[in-house]
């Protein structure tokens, strides 16, 4: 979807960088032990952000879902 017509017509005004600095900022929560979360590359119209995910990213049981429902999120427990 980089080449649409409206996500030409929009300049990026961060770096990946400065993303990333703006991201530890506002949520620091997201990165607290190490940098899992990343910008990678950001173009018009959107960025790309990388995941390196761990075992702290994987759950047990239960399973936790988010289930749409008319336009709203609930969490919903699931069992295998």
């Amino acid at each position: 979807m980089h080449g649409s017509k409206a996500a030409n017509a929009l300049t990026p005004v961060m770096s990946a960088d400065e993303v990333n600095a703006f991201l530890k900022v506002v949520y620091p929560q997201l990165n607290e032990d190490f940098a899992a979360y990343y910008t990678t590359e950001v173009f018009p119209g959107g960025c790309t952000v990388r995941l390196d995910a761990d075992n702290r990213h994987l759950r047990g049981e239960p399973r936790h879902c988010l289930r749409a429902s008319g336009g709203a999120f609930s969490s919903k427990t699931r069992r295998r």
